[in-house]
């Protein structure tokens, strides 16, 4: 019989041994997918709280109402698009007025301004932090008058930035609305810029057309298709959506109802005077003439030898009527001090403004009617002044993290479009 060799034979001892490699292993594996899944869940966690949850965290709390980092970072990118836009405008004019040496430098100290905002994000991105104050402001105001805007009202709004109107182009005749010079903008091309048409009608009120129906070719198909392709280009400038773009244009509305709801709060008659100046450069020469006023020289000969305003100089200097808010808003509060201190028919102590240094002579006072200019920048006066009331009474908070959702600077060629 040929011998083989036996087969080990795998005692308790073996078995135990095998089994507790094996939940060993198990136990290593288990650790190691569990680790791994840790970090990636860090991971995960870590790039959803800077993508997602910090974004949603407020900068801006103003009466409990929020503004998120992501909307702050968007309207800081829209503000950076309207200087963007307006400075290639003016590059455009630069090129228009090349020959003008005067208008050239006008527009040369213009660009200049424009390129340091955008060269420096934290400086506009404090004005949109006070800009969103008062448009979280102006919302809740709005809501104690009942105002809303619908949203059709957005929509037609934006359809008229756009240039289009469904029934015909306007044909201008004056009403208290928008800004004149920027409906022109939005209405001379489809392809107007109906951010800053948006945001710059905002920041003044003028008057401007009422449209009157006439024949239009620019299409609904073809205001549709710009409208998404602008909606396309500010997603890829970095995220800007269609609800950040919409937003600009109901603000805009809200504040012309509350404007319109005001008027009915500011009285047509107002007190005001009338006063005529001499200016001059500097305080020495404003006592000179003063001295030269006191000691019996006429008005007129001591204006013509003295007065630098061109405009006044054959009207005696006459400024004509002023209410005491037109006063402060045009020269400012001392101004407006000193010429309410002034007795009729004499003549001020010599007071400085942003327009050099005034001898004033009050010529009379009364209650009068303001025109509709003048009663148009009193509503404004009243708006401007209930939102710095506002603001004293509400319950502001900023953030310190708003500095990290701030854009990056804009790189730009202040040669202007024909450089290199």
């Amino acid at each position: 019989m040929s011998s083989r060799r036996g087969v080990p034979r795998l005692t308790r001892k073996h078995l135990a041994r095998v089994e507790r490699e094996q939940r060993q292993r198990r136990w290593i594996l288990g650790g190691t997918v569990a680790s791994l899944i840790l970090v990636l869940s860090l991971i995960a966690y870590g790039w959803y709280d800077i993508n997602v949850l910090r974004a949603r965290r407020p900068v801006l709390t103003v009466n409990g109402e929020t503004v998120s980092g992501a909307s702050f970072k968007a309207r800081v990118m829209l503000a950076q698009l309207d200087v963007a836009n307006r400075a290639q405008t003016l590059q455009q004019m630069q090129i228009f007025f090349a020959s003008d040496p005067q208008i050239k430098a006008s527009l040369d100290q213009q660009l200049s301004q424009l390129f340091a905002q955008l060269q420096n994000p934290q400086a506009l991105g404090q004005a949109v932090l006070d800009q969103l104050i008062d448009e979280l402001l102006l919302r809740q105001e709005a809501e104690r008058r009942d105002i809303t805007i619908s949203e059709d009202e957005v929509q037609r709004a934006i359809e008229e930035a756009f240039g289009f109107f469904p029934e015909g182009t306007p044909t201008p005749r004056p009403s208290p609305t928008a800004n004149p010079t920027l409906m022109a903008a939005a209405t001379a091309t489809a392809g107007a810029d109906p951010t800053r048409i948006a945001s710059e009608a905002a920041a003044t009120p003028e008057a401007s057309p009422t449209p009157a129906p006439t024949a239009t070719t620019y299409t609904l198909e073809a205001f549709e298709q710009d409208y998404q392709d602008y909606l396309q280009r500010l997603a890829e400038s970095g995220g800007i959506t269609e609800q950040d773009f919409r937003a600009r244009f109901e603000v805009q509305l809200l504040r012309e109802k509350v404007l319109e709801d005001m008027r009915d709060e500011v009285p047509r008659e107002q007190p005001q005077t009338h006063f005529r100046h001499i200016l001059v450069e500097d305080q020495e020469t404003a006592d000179e003439v003063l001295q030269k006023l006191q000691s019996g020289e006429g008005w007129e000969e001591v204006l013509q030898a003295y007065t630098l305003d061109e405009v006044t100089k054959d009207e005696a200097g006459d400024l004509g009527w002023f209410t005491e808010e037109k006063m402060a808003q045009q020269y400012g509060p001392t101004f407006q001090v000193v010429v309410l201190a002034t007795e009729v028919g004499e003549y001020s102590v010599p007071v400085q403004s942003p327009q050099g240094w005034h001898v004033i002579q009050v010529l009379e006072r009364a209650e009068r009617p303001l025109d509709d200019a003048d009663f148009d920048q009193a509503v404004q006066i009243q708006y401007n002044r209930l939102l710095r009331d506002l603001r004293e009474q509400a319950e502001i908070d900023v953030s310190d993290t708003w500095v990290e959702f701030l854009p990056d600077a804009i790189d730009v060629n202040p040669a202007g479009p024909g450089a290199p």
